[in-house]
């Protein structure tokens, strides 16, 4: 099985010109990721929030594992968008 690696490193290590946060903030537009709040554990009461996968777009393997399943779109050499179904599992 290969190794994780932070997106940020993925993103530099590709030379891709987008950074990770576009990239976050795509998948929250998609329904993909959704924005989560919590309140502070410092007793302050302030609301805090974080990113985190739909449930919508997740399998529980067991054991500790999980399964994203999601879409990409991209375009192909003739400029036509594709839509394509991809899974990732950690």
């Amino acid at each position: 099985m290969k190794s994780a690696f932070p997106l940020t490193r993925l993103i530099k290590a590709h030379h891709l010109s987008i950074n990770a946060a576009s990239i976050m903030n795509a998948l929250v537009r998609a329904g993909v990721m959704e924005i989560a709040e919590y309140e502070s554990t410092t007793g302050s009461g302030e609301i805090k929030t974080y990113k985190r996968i739909a449930d919508a777009y997740l399998e529980y393997l067991g054991d500790c594992k999980h399964k994203v399943n999601a879409y990409v779109d991209s375009q192909n050499s003739f400029g036509a968008m594709i839509r394509r179904r991809g899974q990732v599992s950690f």
